[in-house]
């Protein structure tokens, strides 16, 4: 193929992705007849009552502190032509093209406004807003297009909430610390503990020296960092990618990972560091499925979550509803009457989120036909963010109730109408007015050039985001939009690893229907929920039919057990397996495998795990979960080792040591024995334990068997075992004493036959 032709096809296969995506947006979405607020505005600034320049910021910020002094003297010049102040408190000073073509200095003016003159922004020149507000002792101004009559009454108030609103407040400090030392250090925190890395990253080229000035702004001042962060919105809509709807493990994670990073900046700077968490929950729950109300819960919960963990004061939290509630008073609804936004998923719309939501709109949106331009002509920046999103929602998407009953074309358009609503950017652009000189951090995959900064929330080194449990199949997912946030994801831990897991839960879900792990969800006091799975050794299964075959172990055993031809008068049907925090999973693995196959003979067999949570976890998938205060009845109570049963305290013991007299059978696995022992339970029992003599030696009121016949000894209550090959035997002797004559010799058939009869739950 000629590279004409391969430059053709390439072409023709982005042309006509373009085409497969923007086919699907009306073209009326993209109209619009006026600038938002934000579009219009030039420089936020402060001054001193001396005229000198404190704090500059946004896209000209450069040219204002380059020409202070020509604005100075039109500021001079027309504010005493112009002293009304609106209904909002705001001097306002209107200067046409014609005022500033008399004024010296200001052609540089004139050729700027030339540049951003377009049919939705008809400037006539340059208003110049400013106020004072409080004690303060500066004047907050706003330098923006001046667009005639084209400005409503919506725009004064939203200007008025923006001068009053804005963080502006430290500007008035002195500098007083001229080198960038601190600044540096804390710089060199965050680029070892928070800063995410992409390719063809910007940070060492031009995004360092940026970091740098903007934390030396608060340094200079000897002030607290202050940094935003536009997160924590709410739990995905999608139930396979989420195990709840309020936060979890993973959030928990999070804040405590931001909260390290303030501790470890106020070390080496002790004014310290602050995050403010600015929720965007509200922003666009009603495009991706989630009620205004479940938003309101996840926040609540949150801020609990954080006070649970912390009594510092190193995060603060704020959302969309309160950065507009305080001006709310002034506001009326006819200011945004004519607004009509798009709800393209069936949710609850709460009236003040709404209210918030046309605001912010309105205020703060991206005229939709300069995004329609950027996409249409393949700008690399744009044309990728909204493929990207575009793609992200259909996932995300998939399984809420609209769209699984819509076609597929009707789901990919909802997915791109959605995205094109996310492009937009008014939350971002919201924040920038509002926190202006704020370090401005973010959950999404920027280059680190700035002014934004991507960041990894759960730390790669406690918590490693996977896309399979299997051990050797592990690789980290992570897409090129967002890095991976607890709101899209759940957390899992696996027993004996000393790390946390992010992935989806269907993927967990899926592990513990298949039988491959055993456990399931659970919450602890003042921790976020998550999954805590234990896998089964695959291969477990092996050595069990030589058992069954030639009864090894089983020969010698001094024992007058009568094997039943028919079922018994009463089977076990209700196991519990006590699984407390490291116990040996290895010692129980073939007695599951085992029990796993019987239960297939008889489905009303149940297995329960218990925990020693005090709180009864909920339940998603696998066995159920208890705790030692709400087990239920059970005719057979399991108990393996424990790495440390130190760790178990004598409250728990006691509880042990009931729940073994009101159960039919016990089974001590091995060194499961000396938690028996521990408990009282065996006391005056005869028992054989897989440990040293040093360790029995300690529970004399036990009658230990030391003889080197058997590997297991029972008295009918209560089974304990001193190795492997004893577990084994003991429970098959078990199974032949418990149930109808085959069942023993057709569990080794079915393990050898059936690997998938591996199913804990049904």
């Amino acid at each position: 193929m000629s590279f004409f032709n391969v430059f053709t096809y390439t072409n023709l296969q982005c042309a006509l992705y373009r085409i497969n995506y923007l086919s699907l947006l009306p073209s009326e979405e993209f109209h619009i007849e006026e600038s938002s607020f934000h579009e219009r505005v030039l420089i936020q600034y402060t001054r001193g009552y001396d005229n000198e320049l404190k704090f500059f910021f946004g896209k000209y910020g450069t040219l204002l502190k380059d020409n202070w002094a020509v604005f100075v003297k039109l500021i001079e010049r027309y504010k005493s032509l112009q002293t009304k102040k609106n209904e909002m408190g705001v001097s306002e000073i209107y200067i046409t093209c014609k005022q500033l073509s008399t004024s010296p200095g200001t052609g540089f003016l004139l050729e700027l406004i030339d540049q951003l003159r377009t049919t939705a922004i008809p400037a006539e020149g340059i208003k110049i807003s400013e106020v004072q507000i409080g004690l303060e002792n500066q004047i907050r101004g706003v330098i923006q297009l001046n667009v005639g009559e084209k400005e409503g009454t919506f725009d004064k108030w939203f200007e008025g909430l923006v001068l009053g609103e804005a963080k502006l407040d430290l500007a008035q400090y002195k500098v007083c610390v001229f080198d960038t030392h601190d600044a540096e250090m804390i710089t060199d925190v965050f680029d070892k503990e928070l800063r995410n890395i992409v390719e063809n990253d910007q940070w060492e080229a031009v995004g360092k020296d940026h970091f740098i000035e903007r934390v030396q702004f608060f340094t200079s001042r000897r002030l607290q960092v202050q940094a935003c962060l536009p997160a924590f919105p709410c739990k995905s809509s999608n139930i396979m990618k989420v195990a709840t709807n309020v936060p979890d493990k993973g959030e928990e994670l999070a804040l405590r990972r931001l909260i390290n990073v303030c501790k470890v900046v106020k070390k080496i700077y002790p004014p310290g560091m602050k995050v403010w968490i600015v929720s965007d929950g509200h922003v666009f729950s009603d495009c991706i499925g989630v009620n205004d109300e479940v938003v309101d819960n996840y926040g609540i919960q949150l801020r609990k979550l954080y006070e649970s963990i912390t009594d510092g004061d190193h995060i603060s939290f704020c959302s969309l509803p309160q950065l507009f509630t305080s001006n709310l008073h002034a506001f009326e609804d006819n200011y945004t009457k004519d607004v009509i936004l798009s709800h393209h998923l069936d949710t609850n719309i709460d009236p003040q989120s709404e209210t918030c939501r046309k605001i912010l709109m309105s205020g703060c949106s991206t005229d939709p036909s300069i995004l329609r331009s950027l996409i249409d002509n393949s700008d690399p920046a744009k044309l990728s963010l909204y493929r990207g999103f575009a793609k992200f929602m259909q996932e995300d998407l998939a399984f809420h109730p609209v769209t699984m009953r819509s076609s597929r074309k009707a789901c990919k358009k909802i997915a791109s109408k959605v995205a094109f609503e996310m492009i937009k950017a008014p939350y971002s652009n919201l924040v920038g007015l509002l926190m202006p000189y704020y370090l401005r951090l973010s959950i999404h995959a920027h280059d680190n050039s700035g002014p934004k900064f991507g960041i990894k929330l759960l730390s790669h080194d406690n918590c490693k985001t996977v896309r399979s449990l299997e051990l050797d199949d592990m690789g980290a997912s992570e897409d090129l939009l967002h890095i991976p946030t607890p709101w899209h994801n759940c957390v899992v831990q696996l027993m004996d690893y000393n790390c946390y897991y992010v992935t989806k839960s269907q993927i967990i879900s899926n592990a513990l229907k298949e039988g491959d792990y055993i456990g399931g969800w659970f919450k602890a006091n003042k921790k976020g929920g998550h999954f805590n799975v234990t896998p089964l050794p695959k291969d477990s299964h092996k050595g069990v039919e030589s058992i069954l075959a030639t009864n090894t172990g089983t020969d010698a055993l001094d024992l007058n057990i009568e094997q039943s031809d028919s079922k018994p008068a009463r089977m076990p049907l209700v196991y519990g397996i006590f699984a407390p925090p490291n116990f040996r999973i290895d010692q129980v693995t073939e007695v599951l495998k085992m029990l796993i196959m019987v239960k297939k003979r008889h489905e009303n067999i149940k297995i329960e795990m218990i925990i020693l949570d005090t709180n009864t976890p909920s339940h998603v998938g696998g066995p159920s979960l208890h705790s030692l205060d709400d087990c239920p009845n059970l005719d057979v109570f399991i108990v393996p080792g424990v790495r440390r049963a130190q760790e178990l305290t004598r409250d728990q013991l006691d509880k042990v040591a009931e729940i073994c007299k009101k159960t039919d059978h016990v089974l001590g696995i091995e060194t499961g024995t000396l938690v028996l022992a521990e408990s009282g339970a065996l006391a005056g029992k005869p028992a054989r334990c897989q440990s040293s003599t040093n360790s029995v030696s300690k529970y004399p009121n036990v009658h230990w068997d030391y003889s080197s016949v058997g590997d297991w000894k029972t008295d009918g209550h209560y089974w304990t075992s001193s190795s492997s090959v004893g577990t084994k035997a003991s429970f098959v002797m078990f199974i032949e004493k418990m149930y109808p004559k085959g069942d023993a010799a057709n569990v080794g058939s079915r393990l050898e036959t059936t690997k998938e009869a591996n199913e804990l739950h049904m």
